[in-house]
């Protein structure tokens, strides 16, 4: 698989032979999310002050959360482990982050509401993405992603093929994309032995669905903006690629196939269910009326 790079600070403009994917709706929904969640991280409360070594402690955790799970991803063996603190805070931002994207856009929520949850996002997110330099939907992203795709033993065993089966395939080219760019200098914290582990285990993995991934024609803004410029990316697809998009679009098919089946089935058991039972309360009257009859 090979990532362009003929211009970091410009475009690179792709061939015709590539494939351009929409981006989905996943992506809208994490920026809107983002959207609320900076617009609450910001709101100003007096009880917002985080001292300075709980500060540091956060970036150092969302720091080794992030270098486990690049480690599962691409199949790296690492020292690092998560201790009961770390899965804690990641599930604890999870809950927080799904209830507010659950909550209804027509109740305003009292100042009492916004207080806590303004100086716990800015502390665990905000701040956290600023200081890190991510944009908050790629952190959204990894929660997520951590929490949906851990077993019942709360073990996280990496994500990519998920992605792939789940989401397609422009997910994984979107991971494999922010992963090399941004997310493996990060983790790899100035080690080049590590960085360069990344960077070879991405490049193996990639190779299995791409042969190349390109930056989106939309141009490079900034890191900040890094996943709304990922969410449409453009790339050419390996022969074993192309092969797993036909295999999946098959199955999807099926699955479709299947299910509509398995509808009309269950309205025809349902449509004899309900003759059956029409004629049972016929015959009940229909007897009903010769015992009328017979009486007179």
């Amino acid at each position: 698989m090979i990532f362009s790079t003929k211009n970091n600070q410009g475009l690179t403009h792709p061939g015709l032979a590539l494939q351009r994917c929409p981006a989905q709706g996943r992506c809208c929904f994490l920026t809107s999310l983002y959207s609320k969640i900076n617009n609450l991280a910001t709101h100003k409360c007096p009880d917002s002050y985080v001292p300075h070594d709980v500060y540091e402690a956060d970036v150092v955790r969302i720091q080794r959360i992030m270098t486990y799970m690049l480690a599962a991803d691409y199949g790296i063996s690492t020292d690092i482990k998560l201790s009961k603190i770390d899965r804690f805070h990641i599930h604890g931002l999870h809950k927080s982050i799904s209830d507010l994207a659950q909550s209804s856009p027509s109740r305003r929520r009292r100042n009492s509401e916004l207080y806590p949850l303004a100086a716990y996002f800015m502390q665990s997110l905000h701040s956290t993405c600023t200081t890190l330099g991510i944009c908050t939907e790629v952190i959204i992203a990894m929660i997520y992603r951590f929490v949906t795709y851990s077993t019942a033993q709360a073990k996280y065993k990496g994500c990519i093929p998920a992605l792939a089966r789940i989401e397609g395939l422009q997910a994984v080219a979107q991971k494999l994309y922010i992963d090399r760019v941004l997310l493996f200098h990060i983790a790899s914290n100035a080690s080049q032995q590590l960085l360069a582990t990344f960077k070879a285990a991405a490049y193996k993995v990639g190779s299995l669905y791409f042969s190349r991934i390109l930056h989106p024609s939309a141009g490079r803004r900034g890191l900040q903006d890094l996943w709304k410029d990922t969410a449409c990316l453009e790339f050419e697809m390996s022969e074993r690629g192309k092969l797993y998009r036909q295999r999946r679009f098959k199955a999807t098919r099926s699955r479709c196939h299947l299910i509509a089946l398995w509808v009309h089935e269950w309205q025809d058991a349902w449509r004899v269910r309900r003759g059956q039972a029409e004629v049972k309360v016929m015959g009940k009257q229909i007897v009903s009326v010769e015992k009328m009859l017979a009486m007179r």
